[in-house]
């Protein structure tokens, strides 16, 4: 059974759970794409380097509505129709010439595989697309910090995009003991390895959805920040978050999650444990 990988691949969706790494916030106003709320100065450095890196990535302006609102607020959304707010299109739109860009993750051999994944380009237009908003405030009223957004969106992708981890199916949980003890990281042990053992090794673990949604997040974040950007100050602000409450994957796996399975039938959110922890 493979809902956990299905889940998983949905992790580009929901990465906005661990979207104060980066510093930015979500809005529900009716206010549509990618805005930045910011001094007049900041402004105009944002709006000078959001057109070289949207030329770079290929994007043409005509694509792209730029609105300026009272010189502290700019906001860029997707010159389409204002009921289309479709992102899964965006691709198969010849006009935007879209194409996967080849991304390097590293193999349990030590070495780097090729994989094709989503462009950074298509990250891009579908968070100008109309019907979502993402802000970008205070301190992270940069282009830097909406480029990381982008490269963490990018990486869940990567990481995401071949599971091979087992499925409980009703028993208990198999964790890689070296690195692992019952979804907790060893104490000799770093975060970030044991996160990225779980994608190495992933013969050695089976895993329920909740679960793997987790993983593929908090160590795309992590993994992005270490080895991608390589910087040493957000990577250990990424680790110490990750262990704020002491567990990187905190109630690891909701009872309701298990809902389906004939052996799990109490309601508490640790009725899982002996199936998902043990």
């Amino acid at each position: 059974m493979l809902c956990h990988a299905r889940f998983a691949r949905s992790a580009l969706a929901i990465c906005l759970s661990v979207s104060s790494l980066v510093a930015y916030a979500e809005s529900e106003t009716t206010t549509e794409g990618v805005i930045f709320r910011c001094a007049p100065l900041e402004l105009e450095v944002v709006q000078a380097e959001m057109s070289d890196y949207l030329l770079r990535l290929g994007i043409r302006s005509d694509w792209v509505t730029t609105t300026v609102t009272t010189g502290t607020q700019v906001q860029f959304t997707l010159a389409t129709v204002a009921h289309d707010t479709n992102t899964l299109s965006l691709a198969s739109q010849e006009n935007y010439g879209i194409k996967n860009d080849i991304v390097m993750l590293p193999n349990k051999k030590g070495g780097l595989n090729a994989v094709s994944t989503v462009s950074q380009k298509e990250i891009v237009l579908a968070l100008f697309q109309r019907g979502r908003v993402t802000t970008f405030e205070g301190a992270a009223c940069s282009l830097a910090t909406f480029k990381d957004h982008v490269g963490i969106r990018q990486n869940i992708v990567s990481w995401a995009q071949k599971l091979d981890w087992g499925w409980p199916n009703g028993g208990s949980a198999r964790w890689n003991s070296a690195y692992w003890l019952k979804g907790t990281p060893n104490t000799a042990v770093s975060p970030f390895v044991a996160l990225h053992d779980a994608f190495l090794q992933q013969h050695a673990y089976a895993i329920g959805c909740y679960t793997a949604s987790k993983l593929v997040i908090a160590h795309a974040v992590s993994d992005y920040y270490r080895r991608i950007k390589r910087d040493p100050g957000l990577t250990r602000l990424v680790e110490q978050r990750l262990l704020s409450d002491g567990e990187p994957l905190v109630d690891i796996e909701p009872g309701k999650m298990w809902s389906f399975e004939q052996l799990c039938r109490a309601s508490s959110d640790y009725s899982a444990q002996r199936l998902v922890a043990s």
